[in-house]
């Protein structure tokens, strides 16, 4: 049960990583890396430090799996696609951020462990995944001026050649994936800025550019609180499939934490109820901005402490997820990678030597414990989150 080395005690990781993260210099092109890190180390520590009952907090430190999905918006969207057309088998979605047009392909197949004695729920595979290189995103509707963003449309006939290679595009994909199934498209990253006159504009042409594909929520442009919505659904559906396959102890998520290229957000909150969203307005893309609104998020994640702690009470091995900049260090950058396997070493060697229990007081993570992981008798399967996160102020 490898992945489970992957649940680190919050005590362990704050106090272990903060201090090597801190004083680590890098390169100035893996600084936006090493500055998600410290983020995520410092708000770990804020919270920490607020009260002694997040002591019993874990760090999930899982983004992609092979076979069990990965953290992403279209991994939340995937779930929610499935739960209403029980039928279908294959779901395609069209990411498209900053950085240009994603393709995302997402299966669903029946648990290989599931029989007659024992039901288990199907399992949403992540599938092939393809970027669209060189061409026009949907982000090139908006431009900045003096004035702060505005809309500007491209002219008819560049308008008409980008539709024409987002068909070419969906069409080498579909060849490259096997199949396509439902295609439809979601717009994240700085065009959601705009005001309220403008987003008609953008909506209109986004309904001009993606014809027949359709929106992932009422909307092609997800606002801050549904992306942080589909990526907690996206995570929480990851785990839960690895747990009910039997790679994860049992456990309950209770935090989603993530840094993109242009905003973080940190949702906490119980599955198929109440979330709440600490968030900043800067990503990795800007590493010193991150820096200066590091405070800010510790700030409104101080500012959740009392609601938060009655969320996680009556759980055994709350779990907070990271995903993308909060990770990105610890599994691209070669120090980073480093730091966190020799604290799992760490960890798991104290398991090794008390006999597989996980004591509190020793930090142990629950390696090789699960007869004695047990999740909360109200714990939900993977489905929609009604509620919005309510960002905090």
């Amino acid at each position: 049960m490898a992945l489970t080395r992957n649940l680190v005690p919050i005590e362990a990781f704050v106090a272990e990583l903060l201090p090597q993260v801190q004083e680590l210099r890098v390169e100035p092109k893996d600084e936006c890396l090493r500055q998600g890190a410290l983020t995520t180390l410092l708000t770990a520590r804020a919270l920490l430090e607020s009260h002694e009952a997040f002591a019993a907090l874990y760090i999930g430190c899982i983004e992609d799996t092979k076979n069990y999905g990965d953290s992403s918006v279209s991994m939340g969207a995937a779930n929610g696609y499935f739960e209403a057309h029980h039928d279908a088998k294959t779901v395609t979605f069209i990411n498209c951020g900053k950085d240009g047009n994603k393709y995302q392909q997402y299966t669903i197949r029946e648990n290989p462990l599931s029989n007659d004695d024992c039901e288990r729920d199907p399992i949403i595979s992540a599938g092939v995944e393809y970027k669209q290189e060189d061409a026009y995103s949907p982000q090139g509707l908006v431009y900045l001026s003096n004035d702060g963003l505005r809309v500007e449309v491209i002219d008819d006939d560049n308008f008409n050649a980008e539709v024409d290679l987002l068909k070419e595009n969906l069409e080498k994909y579909t060849r490259i994936a096997g199949s396509s199934g439902d295609v439809w498209a979601f717009v994240t990253g700085p065009i959601r800025a705009i005001n309220d006159i403008d987003s008609t504009i953008v909506e209109t042409e986004l309904a001009r550019y993606f014809g027949t594909i359709g929106t992932v929520d009422g909307a092609y442009v997800l606002s801050q609180e549904d992306e942080a919505r589909f990526e907690y659904i996206g995570t929480q559906t990851m785990y839960d499939q690895l747990t009910d396959s039997d790679l994860l102890p049992e456990h309950r998520i209770v935090g989603v934490w993530g840094i993109g290229q242009d905003s973080c957000q940190f949702t906490f909150g119980k599955y198929k109820a109440s979330l709440c969203m600490c968030c900043t307005e800067s990503g990795l893309v800007d590493p010193h901005q991150l820096s200066l609104d590091t405070f800010d998020l510790m700030r409104q994640t101080i500012k959740t402490s009392d609601w938060f702690r009655e969320i996680i009470a009556n759980c055994r091995y709350p779990v907070i997820a990271l995903k993308s900049g909060c990770l990105r260090f610890f599994t691209e950058h070669l120090e980073g990678k480093a730091m966190l396997a020799g604290l799992v070493d760490k960890l798991h060697g104290s398991v090794k030597a008390e006999g597989g229990s996980p004591r509190r007081e020793s930090s142990v993570s629950p390696v090789a414990a699960t007869a004695d992981l047990l999740i909360p008798d109200d714990s939900q399967g993977p489905a929609e989150i009604t509620n919005k996160p309510t960002r905090c102020q």
